[in-house]
């Protein structure tokens, strides 16, 4: 088996004001490592933005190397491109022993023979160039890794760099039969062509709005059928606080765990609702990520606060939901229309409401 991953952001010193999101984005990778051992997968494939930063900090190199090391102790080899957020031309892949991926084929199965190229993050035109390129000089590989938006997919709203139809006939020249992808933080595939395309999603949520099903892909090399194998991530609990009844009600029911993220929409007519927040996660030892919303009628662009994260109800709603699913409507009528919120947050745990549906499969 081949494994893949991308995105995994390693590096991450702190995220919403918790130091504790260090280790999670380092344990994302950690469980990739552990699945891809579990397979018995003979190479990991990384699609790009392995760390999060082109300098990354000494703590994120020592714990990929370690990480890439034990692959190795294991007879499974490690191969990979950088990603917007990495690029280095190679450099720390090959610090932390992984072996950059070009347009020179790599073995990256043997029996049966499997073979892969890849494309480090670069402007668009200069990706089709190379595509291109490598088509015109008889580059032959049965894996293409890049690190882009492709115009067929992109569900995360970023602006697409190439599309598939675009490169299907050079990729068909190549004999590329699947193009595994980094970038968009979340999981899909779609085919063109007869060309599979696809984005095996992050390890780690870089942003509320991105699902929280994190996982990474095994590929049959005999198929170049792909597999999903979850990863396990910190729980996240959403909760809406708009009155005193409703805070004391999340205080009373509030308990010390710090495996759990508390993700809280609070008023700003609370009075002192951040702060006294802020107060009940130190109390209680929890980690709390606290966002201000503005009712109805309300400012909607105050100033810009990093500790609250937000500057109004849409803008909150935006980084944790997609704007068409039950859980934002649901926040919307807790802090609009409280007495339809109650109906509502039934149809969600029911299964009723969009989000529901498809949580509940």
């Amino acid at each position: 088996m081949i494994a893949f991953t991308a995105d995994n952001h390693v590096g991450v010193t702190s995220q919403w004001s918790m130091k504790e999101r260090r280790d999670d984005f380092l344990k994302g990778f950690r469980e990739v490592v552990d699945g891809a051992l579990a397979s018995g997968a003979r190479s990991l494939i990384i699609g790009g933005d392995l760390f999060n930063t082109t300098t990354p900090q000494g703590f994120a190199v020592a714990f990929v190397k370690r990480e890439i090391d034990r692959l190795a102790g294991f007879g499974c080899t490690a191969y990979g491109i950088d990603g917007n957020h990495d690029i280095s031309g190679g450099s720390w892949l090959r610090v932390c022993g992984i072996t950059p991926l070009d347009d020179v084929p790599a073995v990256v199965s043997h029996t049966p023979k499997v073979t892969a190229c890849g494309i480090g993050y670069r402007k668009s035109d200069d990706v089709l160039a190379a595509i291109n390129s490598m088509a015109d000089r008889g580059v032959k590989c049965d894996i293409l890794v890049l690190h882009l938006a492709l115009g067929e997919l992109n569900r995360m709203g970023a602006t697409s760099d190439i599309a598939g139809a675009e490169v299907s006939k050079s990729l068909h020249e190549m004999g590329v039969r699947l193009v595994l992808m980094g970038h968009i933080h979340i999981r899909q595939s779609v085919v063109v062509d007869g060309i599979t395309f696809a984005y095996c999603g992050s390890t780690e949520m870089c942003s509320m709005n991105e699902p929280r099903d994190k996982s990474f892909e095994l590929v049959d090399p005999a198929t170049m059928a792909l597999t999903r194998v979850p990863i396990a991530t910190r729980k996240i609990e959403h909760a809406v606080i708009g009155t005193e009844e409703e805070f004391s009600r999340f205080e009373a029911g509030l308990e010390k765990c710090t495996d759990v993220l508390q993700s809280v929409f609070v008023s700003s007519m609370l009075v002192d609702g951040v702060k006294r927040l802020r107060d009940l996660a130190k109390a209680r030892e929890c980690l709390m990520r606290i966002q201000v919303v503005h009712p109805e009628g309300e400012a909607k662009e105050p100033a810009f606060d990093r500790s609250t994260g937000v500057t109004g109800l849409e803008q909150a709603i935006s980084l944790s939901f997609a704007p068409d699913s039950a859980e934002a409507a649901f926040i919307k009528a807790c802090i609009r229309s409280p007495e339809t919120a109650a109906a509502m947050a039934e149809d969600i745990i029911t299964g009723k409401g969009k989000e529901g549906k498809e949580e509940g499969k």
